[in-house]
């Protein structure tokens, strides 16, 4: 039995986001080049594999972000479906350079023993990808900001509406730290080349804040029991 025209207006609207950002994933795999041919091909996109990795955990970041948001706004409107529709086509441009920063990265931790050796040839070259990538990071930050303060603006509860301010505090984290990163690639000297891997590594501090965050923000709301649960 449907439950109303919003409800199966979301559906199709969290089915076709689901459909983009498994396609979004599948350029990840593609656009590393033709299929392997040979041996020597099967071992080249093997070695791809930690970059893939990288980008696959980012996107399904992203794409677990919206599931969430509809858990906690199930009806669909004019502002969520504007706000996914815009979340997909940046995904759809940001896929390319995510591919290209983690071949990149995979290549400099590895030592230059994993493929990526032909897309950064130099540490001005790493700082351009990092701004690049720093732009999109932002931009979904942003957008995921004004998803979940939709959503806490509508909150049928006080639970829901903790729920939506806490992913909007967190996305703020994700795009200050994505600012400081592209600060970090524009701002350091280009000379030394440990400089490379240091707006990468500034990403490593979202966790953290967050965690901390999460820490200070103060007690927790009980989420409410539904009449199927009691």
């Amino acid at each position: 039995m449907s439950d109303g025209p919003g409800h199966r207006s979301s559906s199709r609207v969290d089915a076709f986001v689901d459909a983009a950002f498994a396609f979004c994933m599948t350029l990840l795999v593609v656009a590393g080049g033709d299929l392997p041919q040979t041996l020597e091909d099967l071992t080249g996109a093997l070695l791809r594999v930690p970059a893939f990795a990288v980008g696959f955990a980012l996107l399904a970041l992203f794409w677990w972000a919206h599931h969430s948001f509809r858990r906690l706004h199930a009806r669909d409107d004019a502002t969520s479906l504007l706000l996914s529709l815009i979340i997909v086509f940046v995904i759809m441009i940001y896929v390319y350079p995510l591919r290209l920063l983690g071949e990149s990265t995979a290549y400099y931790i590895s030592g230059r023993t994993l493929p990526g050796s032909d897309l950064v040839r130099s540490a001005d070259d790493m700082g351009v990808l990092y701004v690049v990538y720093g732009a999109g990071f932002i931009a979904l930050s942003a957008l995921y900001v004004l998803l979940f303060r939709h959503a806490a603006r509508h909150a049928r509860d006080a639970w829901t509406r903790q729920q939506a301010g806490y992913s909007v505090a967190s996305w703020i984290i994700c795009g200050l730290v994505g600012a400081l990163s592209i600060g970090l690639a524009l701002g350091l000297p280009s000379g030394n080349p440990w400089n490379a891997g240091v707006p990468g590594m500034t990403y490593m501090l979202i966790p953290i804040l967050i965690g901390l965050y999460m820490v200070v923000a103060g007690p927790k709301t009980q989420k409410p029991v539904s009449p199927a649960e009691a």
